[in-house]
């Protein structure tokens, strides 16, 4: 948001007091009240100042906790807006609002709904006739998929067609950039594979660095608007410093390290706290608190958290009195009377909604319109609202997906009547011809759709030895079928 500072201010009560309008009784007082010469009662806002030097206006609601909820009002737009006192550096009530001061830009005069108490001298405008903002729309909507093992078994049997992988992802962000936007608005809905659980994470690592590459270039804006994301789909959205929520988003579901064993406790302990550590890392790079990704993590951590003096403090095991009070428990450790049927619906592992996400950091806001977070991210009046390619990217890539599912499926079919035989007297070396072109059929499916269907090529390497053992197969089979013929012509 771009509003003149605070010297504006001193200037308006100084000129209302120049002429006996207003009595000054303080820092905290109103700048009108009843004693004022003029009857009519002047419209008057409340004023937030915030620790990065933006100055936001409009009609405080309420103060609960540690959390302050504004309307946010610029011209005639208006969006409910909460922001947590550890941002606020001061906190203005009532000022009256004057638009008629010498320099000073009357609302609605530029038709772009205004900019509060005037844009910054030094300041391009970020709305004119010419050039109004970009805000490009990049939807992540369904199942993402990668490196686990049985991803071919797992897509046929859940009937899974919402396809996520690398392909329209990085198309998508290619066609993104092509409109130079202004902000990027990563909005997700998206779940993974729940059957592997935490170290589903690894269904993101090929997408992390399509966002992460624009993340770093500061060239361009990027958000994260979380509508869901589950299980392994979780992790992508840390690598964003800026999330939002919408109102009934949910965020979590992956708490599943508490399962995790390979044979030896030792082992199991050091490979937990290195999917941990490398959460962990992502997260403190990006300004979330870590002890969200340990109670994320596993059952048998707590996570409880209270506001002192401006600021949050968490708790990573459960409450004693030598601990204080005023304690929030988000997850306990699902002993006892405390297990969920559910753990990664209940509190056994830290699931997260739209509220918990504010009052813990994770989530800069709560909106459930684009326009409102568009407005909230400090663009005011008429912006471009891009669509570009992305959904036609994303479903014309499901289609390719889903095609090739089905050609897999039949391909298995035929496979096994090839090994059979066709029942007419067919020769050895013909029906073993039949099963290898079927195979490299099959071998040119997976790599054509690896990152669906074969990411970690274990599946071509298995067709590959098949392929072998055919290639000596038929051999053998030649080789008998030539003896036996020339066996037959003797007897002749």
């Amino acid at each position: 948001m771009r509003f003149r500072n605070l010297a504006l201010i001193t200037l308006v009560a100084l000129s209302l007091l120049a002429v006996g309008a207003i009595p000054i009784n303080g820092a905290g007082s109103a700048f009108a009240d009843d004693t004022a010469v003029n009857p009519a009662e002047p419209e008057t806002r409340d004023v937030i100042i915030l620790r990065s030097g933006q100055i936001v206006e409009g009609t405080i609601l309420e103060e609960t906790g540690d959390l302050v909820k504004i309307i946010v009002v610029v011209g005639k737009m208006k969006a409910p807006t909460t922001y947590r006192l550890s941002e606020i550096l001061e906190i203005q009530r009532d000022l009256v609002v004057v638009t008629d001061l010498e320099g000073a830009k009357k609302r609605g005069d530029d038709g772009d709904g205004g900019g509060g108490w005037g844009d910054r001298d030094d300041e391009k405008p970020i709305n004119s006739a010419t050039d109004k903002p970009k805000v490009y729309r990049f939807p992540i909507d369904g199942h993402i998929v990668g490196a686990f093992p049985g991803l071919l078994n797992y897509l046929q049997r859940s009937n899974r067609r919402d396809i996520i992988s690398l392909t329209p992802v990085e198309r998508t962000m290619r066609d993104a950039l092509s409109y130079d936007p202004d902000v990027i608005i990563v909005e997700i809905d998206a779940d993974a594979p729940s059957s592997v659980g935490w170290d589903g994470g690894v269904v993101t690592e090929p997408l992390q660095p399509i966002f992460q590459e624009v993340i770093d270039s500061e060239s361009v804006r990027l958000v994260f608007w979380v509508k869901e994301a589950s299980f392994g789909a979780a992790f992508l959205p840390f690598i964003c410093p800026e999330m939002y929520f919408e109102s009934e988003a949910f965020f979590g579901g992956i708490g599943t390290l508490d399962d995790f064993d390979i044979g030896d406790e030792l082992v199991n302990e050091k490979q937990i706290s290195l999917r941990i550590g490398r959460a962990e890392g992502v997260a403190i790079k990006n300004g979330y608190d870590p002890a969200i990704i340990r109670g994320m993590a596993r059952q048998q951590n707590w996570l409880c958290y209270r506001f002192r003096h401006g600021k949050i403090e968490f708790l990573e095991h459960k409450p004693r009195p030598i601990d204080g009070d005023d304690w929030v428990i988000l997850t306990d450790d699902g002993k006892g009377e405390q297990k969920d049927e559910m753990k990664t619906r209940g509190n056994d592992v830290l699931n997260i909604d739209a509220q918990t996400a504010m009052e813990i950091g994770l989530s800069k806001g709560t909106y459930d319109d684009i326009d409102d977070l568009v407005f909230a991210l400090g663009i005011r009046g008429e912006y471009d609202l891009i669509e570009g390619r992305a959904e036609r990217n994303f479903d014309e890539w499901r289609d390719r997906v889903e095609n090739a599912i089905d050609r897999m499926v039949q391909l298995q079919r035929d496979l096994d009547e090839a090994g059979k035989g066709n029942g007419r007297n067919e020769s050895e070396s013909k029906k073993i011809g039949r099963q290898t072109r079927v195979l490299k059929e099959i071998r040119a499916l997976y790599g054509t759709f690896e990152e669906v269907l074969d990411p970690t090529h274990s599946e071509r390497a298995q067709i590959d030895i098949q392929l072998e053992a055919l290639k000596e197969a038929v051999l053998e089979a030649r080789n008998k079928e030539k003896e036996a013929n020339r066996n037959r012509s003797r007897r002749r």
